[in-house]
């Protein structure tokens, strides 16, 4: 996965970028202003872009950023070009199609859970990025290019390369990086370093929020009359003893059976279809607690269609507004956030979700362990 996603994302970005700039009227000027101005969802907005993109970048095909960043630019760059240049003229230039072809190749390989029947459309997705990229700079190939033609084998044999990337440990890298510029001790680092990290550890380990239901970083009690009414219905339906004078625990994010929930983030409420399952969302209205029972009052949408261009779910607010309980059950857990380009509501998934379980962590480690037999290491 680190070779996708710092060997080939920020190729693919570059490559796209130079051939929008050739093919129409955006400048790297205009590319900044862009980057710079582009409101992120409460969703994305830890991963955004704030790097400064040059000529000197574009021409050596490659972008600074973590590698989380280049990700997220990956999959709203469609998004952001789109608020200056037309439907039609992305429409009609091929770095646009190497962006799509790049990001379903994302969305398969970063799915926690990955159905075997995708496995032979990643494999012509590798096919047309190869094409594509040497269509438009054949220079551009590198070898981690090539180490792509070999994931839908490996997920084949040991299931989603979530579960075994080196991404986290990568991350980890960074509390160091920053730890050495806060301490400026050089004495010793690595005693320095390691103590500070133990403490850490067994600071958040002796948090609550690991080892309770729920955990509420902060909230204010309201009485049942200042709630919203779908929200007071659902409640008295629950509690037909509450009196109107009872406080409601009234808060905007909360860890619920291990699934954190935000105001205005946006979930997959479900999926419907056959191959193409077409998710339905809801997004969080408002959070409430009452009597060691939580309620979630949300706001449902309806997907109206897949937009190719933009490659996010085009979707539109339905009348239907309900209150219910989390479970921590839902089909996917990660919070989306909803964008808007011209008069068009648009939801972009960070990675493909499926019903249809073909892979799970059991089967992984017992074909992980069979693959081990035999093995001298």
């Amino acid at each position: 996965m680190h070779d996708f996603m710092e060997g080939v994302v920020p190729v693919v970005i570059c490559v796209a970028l130079n051939d929008v700039i050739a093919k129409s009227n955006l400048d790297i000027l205009s590319l900044n202003s862009l980057l710079a101005n582009f409101i992120y969802g409460q969703c994305d907005v830890r991963n955004r872009y704030g790097a400064e993109v040059t000529t000197n970048h574009l021409r050596n095909l490659s972008i600074p950023g973590t590698a989380s960043e280049k990700l997220c630019l990956l999959r709203l760059l469609p998004i952001i070009l789109g608020s200056l240049l037309s439907e039609q003229v992305m429409g009609n230039i091929e770095g646009i199609r190497l962006l799509h072809v790049c990001q379903d190749i994302s969305d398969i390989i970063m799915a926690f859970v990955i159905d075997t029947i995708w496995l032979a459309r990643l494999h012509s997705l590798i096919v047309d990025l190869h094409d594509i990229v040497n269509t438009l700079n054949p220079l551009a190939v590198k070898p981690k290019f090539h180490f792509l033609v070999h994931y839908p084998y490996l997920i084949r044999r040991y299931g989603p390369p979530r579960y075994y990337y080196t991404m986290r440990f990568e991350s980890v890298h960074q509390y160091f990086k920053q730890l050495i510029g806060k301490t400026k001790n050089f004495i010793n680092l690595t005693l320095s370093l390691t103590n500070r990290f133990q403490r850490s550890r067994a600071y958040d380990l002796n948090q609550d929020k690991y080892f309770t239901d729920h955990h509420v970083p902060s909230g204010n009690p309201r009485p049942l009359s200042l709630i919203k009414q779908q929200l007071v219905s659902a409640i008295t339906e629950s509690f037909p003893d509450i009196a109107e004078d009872e406080s409601i625990f009234v808060c905007n994010s909360a860890e619920i059976g291990g699934v954190s929930y935000r105001k205005k983030n946006i979930y997959i409420a479900s999926l419907t279809g056959g191959y193409f399952e077409t998710p339905r969302f809801f997004q969080v209205i408002e959070l409430a607690k009452v009597r060691e029972t939580w309620f979630l009052h949300v706001q449902y949408y309806n997907t109206l269609s897949f937009n190719e261009l933009f490659h996010s779910f085009e979707v539109i607010a339905s009348d239907l507004a309900s209150s219910v309980r989390p479970t921590g059950s839902e089909l996917d857990h990660t919070p989306l956030s909803l964008y808007t380009v011209n008069n068009t509501h648009l939801i972009p998934l960070r990675y493909k979700v499926t019903s249809h379980v073909s892979f799970n962590f059991g089967i992984l480690l017992s074909q992980a362990k069979k693959g081990c037999k035999g093995s001298k290491l």
